[in-house]
């Protein structure tokens, strides 16, 4: 298996001037947004199944009557296709909380999620309390807690409206498909919410706190790269994003090659300065020296699996035999943390 440790792996693919380091995952950048209110998603996620889709029901009820209100190019979409509550819809956290997310003929939605978003929205967008009512807020298109689920909604309504599950490009690349598919999600997410940002209509709903955009936040671009990644195509974002990630990546291969040809020097100098005390040196070239990682992988490693792109935990190693438990990405990155 073409195992790597997942620590190298995120210093692999750590780009400086572009933002394809980044968690790519809905989940990770709300979670980020979550830690001044780190009270909410406890309290929800203690509610029943029951509880929360009965509550979440109401937000989206909401969300609908705002939607056919103020943006009617969408009721055919919504007519076509409603959200469908699902636990564990989408991008899930580690603590199994998902979020929203499309096939490209159904839109599908975590009720918790529903429920963070609002009560996260109450305190961002009103902290001193004063909600507006919500009738007068879907009549009159006034900002209401609903919003952020709103933004969502209209935003997974765009990739299917563009089409972006059947626009997906196939490229010749040594990347994963699971690293292909979060690229594009990537690059579609610029292109859709660049469009929602540009709406005349965009007072009518809340930008999602983390939301992929390029002038600002976590996935903000060079100055000189703004205007290409606000108004390029879905697939021209990709694209760049592709061969950016792929010449770090053949750098950073080229330079661990110079690195390891120093270092046999080094290897032959020091054997012949210990008269040859290891025993299997002159075999050094053809053995363990040849890994991607300069620290062998052990037991509790957190490893990335190049060729399935699964994450994992090792679990057992017999001889060049590795055996590892697979986890979610997300935990991959709170393990090493």
């Amino acid at each position: 298996m073409n195992l790597i440790s997942f620590k190298d792996y995120i210093q692999q693919v750590n780009e400086k001037s572009l933002p394809i380091g980044r968690d790519f995952s809905f989940a990770g950048w709300i979670l980020e947004n979550e830690k001044n209110y780190p009270d909410i998603r406890p309290a929800i996620k203690a509610m029943s199944n029951e509880v929360a889709l009965e509550k979440a029901e109401l937000v989206m009820s909401l969300v609908k009557q705002k939607l056919f209100t103020h943006f009617p190019i969408w009721r055919p979409f919504w007519n076509k296709m409603p959200p469908i509550a699902s636990f564990g819809a989408g991008d899930a956290g580690p603590d199994g909380i998902g979020t929203m997310s499309t096939s490209g003929t159904a839109i599908f939605y975590d009720p918790r999620f529903v429920l963070i978003s609002y009560e996260v929205a109450k305190r961002e967008m009103f902290p001193d309390g004063n909600v507006p009512n919500p009738m007068v807020a879907v009549r009159e298109g006034r900002r209401h807690p609903m919003d952020y689920s709103l933004f969502v909604i209209i935003h997974e309504i765009l990739h299917c409206s563009l089409k972006h599950h059947l626009r997906r490009p196939t490229p010749s690349t040594e990347l994963s498909p699971m690293q292909v598919a979060r690229l594009w999600n990537l690059a579609a997410d610029y292109e859709i919410n660049h469009k929602l940002l540009d709406d005349p209509k965009s007072g009518l709903y809340e930008f999602y706190p983390g939301g992929v955009r390029a002038d600002e936040g976590y996935f903000a671009v060079p100055a000189d790269e703004v205007e290409f990644f606000t108004t390029a195509s879905a697939e021209r974002i990709f694209k760049r994003l592709l061969l950016n990630l792929e010449e770090e990546a053949a750098k950073k291969k080229e330079q661990q090659q110079e690195d390891e040809g120093d270092e046999g020097e080094d290897g032959d100098e020091d054997q012949e300065g210990n008269d040859g005390q290891n025993g299997d040196g002159e075999g050094d070239g053809d053995g363990d020296g040849d890994n991607d990682n300069d620290q062998p992988l052990k037991v509790g490693d957190v490893i990335y699996d190049r060729e399935t792109g699964e994450y994992g935990v090792v679990s057992n190693i017999d001889g060049d035999n590795l055996d590892y438990e697979p986890i979610s990405e997300e935990e991959a990155k709170q393990r090493i943390n």
